[in-house]
């Protein structure tokens, strides 16, 4: 399973937001995957979000049991798949086609993602 930005962001500052469903195949399977997109995206609006990222941030993810998923120019070129978000957050489309190129279930609170209804596109808040 691929964790969307601000489930990553749960994990690591506000765990309570955690889905029961969630955190149930989390402890399950022992092991979820982020993207270097959202280490990106965390970076641009730490502030703007009012955590504080630390400067190890690679290594506090891991100790969580997240392992970093890496982007391949084949998950970017499936993004076109999503044409309804064309006109919307880049980052979104690539972090969907970066789990479904990968056959993961992607884990979101964004309504907007979950409404494509697509079945691997999983609700993080239940």
């Amino acid at each position: 399973m691929l964790l969307d930005t601000h489930v990553l962001a749960w994990f690591l500052f506000q765990p309570k937001n955690i889905g029961k469903d969630l955190a149930r195949r989390f402890d399950r399977i022992g092991q979820a995957f982020f993207s270097p997109l959202s280490i990106f995206e965390l970076s641009q609006v730490e502030r703007k979000l009012g955590y504080q990222l630390p400067e190890d941030l690679i290594k506090v993810i891991e100790s969580f049991g997240l392992s970093e998923l890496p982007l391949y120019g084949s998950h970017s070129m499936q993004a076109k798949r999503f044409g309804t978000l064309l006109n919307t957050d880049s980052i979104d489309r690539l972090l969907i086609s970066q789990a479904g190129s990968e056959g993961m279930n992607f884990y979101t609170a964004d309504r907007r993602l979950l409404s494509l209804d697509f079945a691997w596109i999983k609700d993080a808040t239940i």
